[in-house]
């Protein structure tokens, strides 16, 4: 008896206790109230209700308001400004009541000005308040003008003045015109009619502002190239396409392969120019047919596959001699190409460890995938020699070759994982088990000077650009 007592004394304790502890802050709620009494223009944001323990957002300037001369930067629990400040869009904690009034700096006006814009609207104005930077407008109305490319702003119509760009910060306590800045863009040259796809991989200009491009057409339909026209052969898929533009972008004329017995892909991946204006062009040719380049010039893969090509064009677009992998156990093809005096350089990669014949020179690669090679050839097509990865399992490629003053060749690309790479001498090892950028110096007799690759590094790394300036530095992208 006396526990059952004990137990229903308990019970009413818990009841009782229970009852008088309810928590009063569950369901409270506290107003959060705007004011601003020397504005011009706009209205305060609307009341807002926060509830007990829950964060809430201030609000930011959702009405608009507007008052000559001067930014609105936040709010103030004091008329006057010097209570405690919020910024816009601050969070708030506190669980109280909350009365905010607008706090008001200098303001610095900029201005937009579409500097002869033939379409689109100016971004609208903006006001800086004093000490704080203000993101300048990017082209959020999308101004354009007839023949021209929008390149930023200027305080000066003409450009004379201070360049910003799109996105810059500024800084200045002052008011500020910015004007549209247009680069003329010349011309554009593409496809004026066409049944398919068309790609351009390489572009090249001579002494002269002549512009030639290099990629493939799909299929055998006509394509007309600022008005000069080529008809592919492989009615399939790709066929390689060589374009010249005047320096006013006329087309002056388009070649593509004339003819191709088991016809089959065929890319012009790059082209380089020699100082009397002679085009050559680097790719592929695949399956076991011969392509017909005109002029009579022609050239015999003997894989089924791809096989590396190098076509020369006179400055007629009429082919001079065209040379390709005489023997070959699989995949090869050139990614680049480069002249420099009578010399011609052409990069790539050949695949497996069969031999590869370059009309002449015979190398074998080291890897059962693909490895970099690197042939030198003159300008009347006649093969100087051949270099490729001498020993390591793992792919290796070159994808864009450039030469120095000396004639020293600097090759760009990837070799693949950690393990060592044998170039003949230099050795590169990788830092990832993926790609790992690489450069390859050559001496112009093919021997291998160095070779680099990643030191450091967890991902991967790649270059498929290189190039040289006039103190032998060499900058390398990808």
């Amino acid at each position: 008896m006396l526990h059952r007592i004990f137990i229903t004394c308990i019970i009413l304790l818990s009841v009782f206790f229970g009852l008088s502890c309810t928590d009063n802050t569950v369901g409270k709620t506290y107003d959060i109230t705007y004011y601003c009494f020397d504005n011009e223009n706009g209205t305060v944001p609307e009341k807002q209700i926060k509830e007990h323990g829950v964060d809430i957002t201030l609000a930011s300037n959702s009405g608009d308001l507007c008052r000559a001369g001067h930014a609105l930067i936040g709010w103030s629990t004091a008329y006057d400004g010097g209570g405690t400040k919020y910024q816009l869009g601050e969070v708030y904690s506190s669980n109280a009541d909350l009365s905010l009034y607008a706090v008001w700096v200098t303001g610095y006006t900029v201005s937009y000005d579409a500097n002869n814009a033939t379409a689109g609207i100016v971004p609208v104005t903006q006001t800086k308040a004093e000490a704080i930077n203000l993101i300048l407008e990017e082209n959020t109305g999308n101004l354009v003008k007839t023949a021209y490319g929008f390149c930023g702003w200027n305080t000066e119509p003409d450009g004379s003045g201070i360049k910003y760009t799109s996105g810059e910060e500024y800084a200045d306590d002052a008011d500020l015109t910015l004007y549209a800045m247009w680069y003329d863009v010349g011309w554009a040259g593409s496809v004026d009619t066409g049944i398919n796809d068309t790609e351009f991989l390489a572009v090249a200009a001579d002494d002269s502002g002549n512009v030639w491009t290099a990629g493939y057409q799909t299929n055998d339909g006509a394509y007309t190239y600022a008005g000069q026209t080529a008809s592919g052969f492989y009615a399939s898929g790709k066929n390689a396409v060589l374009v010249k533009f005047d320096s006013d972008g006329n087309g002056l004329w388009a070649k593509t392969p004339e003819n191709e017995t088991l016809p089959f892909d065929t890319v012009f991946n790059s082209i380089a120019l020699d100082s009397s204006g002679n085009a050559y062009a680097v790719g592929y040719i695949s399956g076991n047919g011969v392509f017909t380049f005109n002029s009579g010039i022609t050239a015999a893969a003997n894989h089924a596959g791809i096989s590396s090509i190098l076509v020369k064009f006179d400055p007629g677009g009429n082919a001079v001699w065209a040379r390709t992998v005489t023997d070959g156990v699989a995949n090869s093809e050139f990614l680049s190409v480069t002249v420099e005096g009578t010399d011609v350089y052409a990069s790539g990669y050949q695949t497996n460890t069969g031999g590869f014949n370059y009309s002449g020179p015979i190398v074998n690669g080291a890897a059962a995938n693909e490895n970099a090679v690197l042939v030198k050839f003159d300008t009347d097509g006649n093969t100087q020699w051949a270099m490729t990865t001498a020993a390591g399992d793992y792919a290796t490629s070159f994808d864009d070759i450039v030469i120095d003053s000396a004639g020293y060749i600097y090759a760009a690309g990837y070799k693949f994982d950690t393990p060592a790479s044998d170039f003949g001498g230099p050795i590169a090892t990788g830092t990832f088990g993926g790609n790992n950028a690489l450069i390859v110096k050559y001496d112009p007799a093919g021997a291998p000077q160095w070779a680099k690759s990643p030191t450091t590094g967890s991902n991967i790394s790649y270059f498929n650009s290189i190039t040289v300036d006039n103190s032998g530095n060499i900058f390398a992208a990808g």
